[in-house]
């Protein structure tokens, strides 16, 4: 092998090795995540109530889901205090609610008071934490009365957060989301710094990893949330060891999927988005970039953290908990929208992000016809509408699109596809219509327009009614033709009024005899003529034809044309018989000719002959 075709060869196979990790970098960059977050809070958007607050199936909000969609909202650089329904927004939920009784009625109390903190962060009403909620409650007070204290003889005070003081249960869970709190609260001091030192001295346990309490199972949603909880605080930099140890207890959780088990030693069956979601948050929080994660599949298949959430999410924006297994979806929506933003807790929205995102489809200006108040003179219409999702949206569903006519669905006559719909009405009465578009996306946005238009054809104008009634026996609905004659004339013959000439033809005697000799007129006579006048009746309504006059009444017109042309063509031919027989017995008219010469071809003059 040459030494050329030995570097394209090289060069080919680097080219093939490289490819799965530029796929894999290209399918988790920046851009392509936010496509997916936009696509989550598309459905999370179908999910707010009309009180304002959210749920997954109950009509009613939810005291629980309501926080965390906010967190999920601000991750994705929206302003939840924008986000309204009937006019409410999820921050006024809140305020409408009892919290104490909503804490009361979860498993974990002061976490709840917590994520309550941190959901008025992400919508930056902390100036609501000391008068929340229909009881004006002190959220912010009512956390730090759960901490607890614990002096052991020769040993430092213990200070944690727990459900019940003293007892440690659940208190390294307590312990993080009251940190995460506190600091969002812009609390700081003793409380914070003795929280961390118990989480770094007596919560971590030997793997390096942090479960539900000192002695607990270290799990990944544990130490994801421990990590966050060391950020926030300001003392990860002096705790290096035991964010490490965090760290690489992590890495021996992720699987070939890409994603997060729970614990140590579970199948990859047990994989899920929640699950999945906490670790990302927390490396993210401990400067690790998820992206560098990837883990190479018995296929082949490269997948990473991030990948392995997109995997996840199905066509209406939702994302199933595990895979092929919806779940808990609410939960695992909100969770995993936060974790491909790159973000972790707590949140804190920027002032240029407290904004409102447009989740709902829309008509495109201009596209929609016909326009409110169009009068038209036909009774066939076209109405039309153009539409589009939001950019990175779930789409337009064509099963959600709609079309309907004064209260009648028409969507199956009309052509209808993602972009467009159109559809000709025919047969359409006189009078005011509705039409009412209807457009949905995939994961359940939607929207109408209405336009109204009116048909108003056109009224003849009634002619006089004819003087002479139908003959009786006819048909009322049939075009009735009534013929007006002039009454016939017939010619009178006049005496000549010249003497005969004295000349005569060489060869030919003529004498005329007074008695014998027939008078022509001299100038031709007025030929007899008739005119018909029809007047043309419409028989269903009585007013005359005119253009737009029945096919009936034309014919009868027609016919006393034809009847009065051969009146006329009658009366010509006497005419000229009776002049004609004239020449037969050798009279000449005034000018000199016999009637034969007058009627002669101009080419020549027939031959004088003598009168037999």
């Amino acid at each position: 092998m040459t030494k050329t075709y030995r570097g394209v060869t090289v060069l080919a196979l680097t080219i093939l090795l490289l490819l799965p990790l530029a796929a894999t970098a290209l399918a988790t960059s920046p851009t392509t995540r936010h496509h997916h977050v936009v696509k989550g809070l598309d459905w999370l958007h179908t999910r707010q109530r009309s009180t304002g607050g959210f749920s997954y199936l109950s009509t009613a909000s939810s005291p629980y889901d309501t926080p965390w969609a906010m967190l999920a909202i601000a991750a994705g650089d929206n302003g939840p205090s924008r986000w309204k329904k009937a006019g409410k927004s999820p921050i006024g939920y809140l305020q409408s609610i009892d919290l104490t009784a909503a804490a009361a009625q979860s498993d974990n109390v002061p976490r709840y008071y917590a994520l309550c903190i941190l959901a008025y962060k992400a919508a930056r009403r902390t100036d609501l934490l000391r008068s929340a909620g229909s009881g004006q409650i002190d959220l912010v007070n009512k956390l730090e009365s759960y901490e607890t204290t614990v002096t052991a003889s020769g040993q430092p005070d213990q200070v944690y957060f727990a459900p019940v003081p003293g007892n440690p249960l659940r208190s390294t869970e307590t312990t993080g989301w009251a940190i995460l709190a506190l600091v969002a609260a812009r609390q700081s001091g003793a409380m914070i710094d003795d929280a961390v030192t118990w989480l770094e001295q007596k919560a971590v346990n030997t793997d390096g990893g942090f479960g539900r309490e000192p002695s607990a199972e270290s799990t990944t949603s544990y130490t994801g949330l421990v990590l966050q909880a060391l950020d926030a605080s300001g003392k990860a930099g002096n705790t290096s060891s035991i964010v490490h140890g965090a760290v690489d207890f992590l890495r021996g959780l992720q699987r070939s999927n890409g994603g997060f088990v729970d614990t140590p030693g579970a199948r990859i069956a047990f994989v899920s988005s929640p699950v999945t979601s906490w670790a990302i948050m927390g490396l993210r929080a401990s400067g690790v970039d998820p992206s560098d994660w990837v883990k190479i599949a018995t296929n082949g298949a490269r997948n990473s953290p991030y990948g392995y959430l997109i995997d996840r999410q199905v066509r209406n924006g939702s994302f199933y908990e595990f895979a092929g297994d919806k779940g808990d979806v609410m939960g695992a929506t909100m969770q995993s929208t936060i974790a491909l933003t790159g973000k972790w807790l707590p949140i804190a929205l920027a002032e240029k992000n407290d904004r409102t995102a447009h989740y709902d489809p829309w008509f495109r200006k201009g596209t929609v016809a016909p326009k409110n108040g169009t009068r038209y003179k036909v009774r066939t219409v076209t109405v039309r509408a153009g539409y589009r999702d939001n950019p990175y949206g779930t789409g337009i569903k064509v099963g959600a699109v709609h079309v309907s006519v004064d209260g009648v669905s028409k969507t199956k006559a009309a052509h209808v596809t993602a972009s467009h719909l159109s559809l000709t009405l025919t047969k359409l009465k006189d009078g005011a219509h509705t039409v009412v578009f209807t457009i949905g996306d995939r994961a359940g946005n939607g929207t109408h327009t209405t336009r109204k238009f009116t048909v108003a054809l056109p009224t003849a104008s009634p002619s006089p009614s004819p003087s002479t009634a139908p003959p009786s026996g006819t048909n009322p609905s049939s075009p009735v033709v009534v013929p007006t004659t002039k009454p016939r004339t017939t010619p009178t013959a006049t005496p000549p009024q010249t003497t005969p000439p004295t000349t005569n033809i060489p060869g030919t005697t003529l004498t005329p005899s007074p008695s014998t000799t027939p008078t022509f007129p001299l100038t031709p006579a007025p030929s007899p003529s008739a005119s018909v006048a029809g007047v043309v009746v419409n028989g269903s309504n009585g007013s005359t034809g005119g253009g737009g006059g029945s096919a009936a009444g034309v014919a009868a017109v027609i016919a006393g044309l034809v009847a009065l042309a051969c009146l006329g063509a009658f009366l010509l031919r006497r005419h000229l018989v009776d002049t004609m027989s004239g020449a037969s017995r050798g009279y000449v008219l005034q000018e000199g000719r016999s009637a034969w010469q007058r009627f002669w071809k101009p080419a020549g003059t027939p031959p004088a002959r003598p009168r037999e």
